[in-house]
């Protein structure tokens, strides 16, 4: 499973917790499983967000390196 098929998964699991909670089916722990999902979430989305990032930087000095 790659890490784009885990995060979707994450989200719909998450929209899933959500309305569930929403309609009243849950109990005190759903509450924590969306944070906990939604910590998850925010979590490899940061590091994405890093990882382009350093990409762009890696980039810029290559370019940097050639001159």
């Amino acid at each position: 499973m790659t890490e784009e098929e885990i995060k979707d998964k994450l989200r719909k699991m998450l929209s899933s917790t959500k309305r569930a909670n929403e309609c009243g089916l849950s109990n005190n722990d759903f509450n924590e499983d969306i944070d906990t999902l939604s910590g998850a979430l925010g979590l490899l989305d940061k590091k994405d967000k890093k990882i382009e990032e350093l990409e762009e930087e890696n980039k810029f000095l290559r370019k940097m390196a050639e001159e």
